[in-house]
C-alpha cells in the first residue's frame, strides 16, 4: 500500500512495482489511490496499468477519476485520454459516458492559435460507442466524421469499420462523394468500405483507378492493395496496363499498392516487371520491395535483377536498402 503525501516520482515508482505483483487487493488499492492523485502523470499511469492488466473491477473508479479531471487541469488531456483508452479496452458499455466524450473539446494555447487536445478522447469514445448496442451510434460517428480536426475524422472512420455493415457502407460512400480536405481521411474510408463489405465495395473502389484525379487514384490503389483481396490484385494489374506507358507517378503508386498486397503472386508479378524495367521503375522496385528482404528467395532474385542492370546507381541503392 503506497504512503500518503508522496511526490509524483514516488507514486510512479509504486505503480511500476505493480507489474511484478499478483496480490489483487494491493494492486486495486494502489490503483484506486493513484486515480485520486493530483498528478495527471500518475493518473495516466494508473489508467495504463488498468488497461494492460484488464482490471475490469476498476471501471467505476476510472469513470469517477475522469469526471474529477473535468474540473481540474489536465494539460494535453494526458490523464483523461489514458482513462478513456483503458475503458474502451476493458469493454466499458457506458453509452452516456462515450457520448459526452465524443463532444468533449479542450482548447489549449499554441503558437498558431488554440489547439484542441481532446481529439484522442473523441476517437476513443467513438471506438467505445460503436462496441455498445446503442442504436444511434452511427449517427454520432457521422458527426465525428465531419469534425473540424482531421485526426478526429480519421478516428471516426476507423471506428465506423466496426459498425453495422450497411450503415457503415452508406456513411463511407457518402463521405467519399462529399470529399475531405485531408486525403488520409478519404483513404481510410476506402479501406473501411473494403473491410465492411468487400464484395460490394471492391468494384466501386476500383472505379477510382480510372479517375483523372491523381490523388484519388493513388488512395484507391493503396486501399485495394492493402485489402489483400484476390480481386483487388487483379484490378491493380489491369490498371497497370492502362497507365504504364504514360503516367510514371501512377505507375509508382501502383507498384507500391501491389507490394502492399504481400501475396506471393503479387510479389512474383512485380519482380517479373522489374526484369525488363527502365531505370526509374527499377529504382522504385529496389526501394519498395526492401521491406521483404528477409525473404531469401525474393532477395536472391532482386540481386540478380540489379546485377543484370549494369547500373552503378542501382547497385548502390541495393546495398543501401537491402544490405
Amino acid at each position: 500500500m503506497p504512503k500518503r503525501n508522496q511526490n509524483t516520482e514516488e507514486q510512479l515508482a509504486d505503480l511500476n512495482q505493480l507489474y511484478s505483483l499478483d496480490d489483487e487487493q494491493v494492486i486495486t488499492q494502489t490503483i484506486e489511490q493513484a486515480l485520486h492523485s493530483k498528478s495527471c502523470r500518475v493518473i495516466a499511469k494508473a489508467a495504463k496499468i488498468c488497461e494492460e492488466k484488464l482490471l475490469y473491477q476498476m471501471e467505476d473508479e476510472l469513470i469517477a477519476s475522469y469526471q474529477r479531471l473535468l474540473k481540474q487541469k489536465d494539460p494535453n488531456c494526458l490523464a483523461k485520454s489514458a482513462i478513456m483508452r483503458a475503458l474502451v479496452v476493458q469493454d466499458c458499455h457506458d453509452v452516456d459516458f462515450y457520448l459526452a466524450g465524443l463532444r468533449y473539446v479542450q482548447n489549449e494555447p499554441g503558437w498558431g492559435g488554440p489547439t484542441d487536445s481532446a481529439v484522442d478522447i473523441r476517437c476513443s469514445s467513438a471506438m467505445g460507442l460503436v462496441s455498445t448496442t446503442y442504436p444511434r451510434a452511427m449517427v454520432e460517428l457521422l458527426t465525428l466524421l465531419n469534425d473540424p480536426e482531421p485526426n478526429a475524422r480519421m478516428g471516426a472512420a476507423r471506428a465506423i469499420k466496426y459498425g453495422l455493415r450497411y450503415e457503415a457502407t452508406l456513411v463511407f460512400k457518402q463521405k467519399l462523394f462529399c470529399g475531405d480536405e485531408e486525403p488520409e481521411v478519404l483513404g481510410e474510408c476506402m479501406s473501411g468500405l473494403l473491410t465492411v463489405d468487400p464484395d460490394y465495395s471492391l468494384p466501386f473502389i476500383a472505379t477510382y483507378l480510372d479517375s483523372t484525379d491523381d490523388l484519388l487514384f493513388e488512395l484507391a490503389a493503396l486501399a485495394l492493395g492493402d485489402s489483400r483481396l484476390d480481386e483487388a490484385l487483379e484490378a491493380l494489374q489491369a490498371a497497370w496496363g492502362h497507365t504504364f506507358a504514360i503516367h510514371a507517378e501512377r505507375r509508382r503508386a501502383l507498384f507500391k499498392a501491389i507490394a502492399l498486397h504481400r501475396s506471393d503472386d503479387a510479389l512474383d508479378w512485380l519482380l517479373g516487371k522489374l526484369e525488363d524495367a527502365d531505370a526509374g521503375l527499377l529504382e522504385t522496385g529496389i526501394e519498395v520491395l526492401a521491406v521483404y528482404k528477409h525473404r531469401q528467395a525474393l532477395k536472391d532474385r532482386m540481386e540478380d535483377i540489379v546485377a543484370g542492370s549494369g547500373n552503378r546507381r542501382h547497385h548502390a541503392l541495393y546495398r543501401e536498402y537491402w544490405g
